[in-house]
């Protein structure tokens, strides 16, 4: 295969940070939705907290996520497993900083907590599958 262009590596890099948080925060919102004790939510409904946390979402990624591809990077060590760890571990960190509990919300509410991390590993597939597309085969960054 030829060489991915810098334009087409840097665009899909780009892509990739944008679309991920969507992907977390459509998430969210369908855990919401989802959650005991909460009147069910329409579509309607889904869709506008899911715009409503994407800004949160976007945040999370740049102040977690992007240091964490910069070390990735680095390390040349960026694959499908390792976004999806790191993203978990995003989804988690995100989890106990928003939750009220902290910490403690962590080891009781374990159910959702085990969400945030899955949405988390999702995203961050997510952010792979389309950082990967720009940097195919015969880049500096195969993955």
């Amino acid at each position: 295969m030829e060489a991915s262009s810098p334009n087409r590596a840097a665009t899909s890099t780009v892509v990739a940070f944008l679309l991920a948080p969507l992907v977390a925060s459509v998430g969210v919102s369908l855990v919401g939705s989802l959650a005991a004790g909460v009147p069910q939510f329409t579509v309607v409904d889904i869709v506008g907290w899911a715009l409503i946390l994407y800004v949160y979402a976007a945040c999370a990624a740049m102040v977690l996520g992007l240091p964490s591809y910069f070390v990735l990077l680095k390390l040349g060590a960026i694959r499908w497993w390792s976004t999806a760890l790191v993203g978990c571990l995003v989804g988690l960190v995100v989890f106990v900083v928003v939750n009220a509990n902290g910490l403690a919300g962590l080891a009781t509410q374990t159910r959702l907590a085990s969400s945030w991390g899955i949405i988390g590993a999702l995203a961050a597939i997510t952010f792979w599958v389309i950082w990967r597309w720009g940097h195919r085969e015969g880049s500096n960054h195969e993955a």
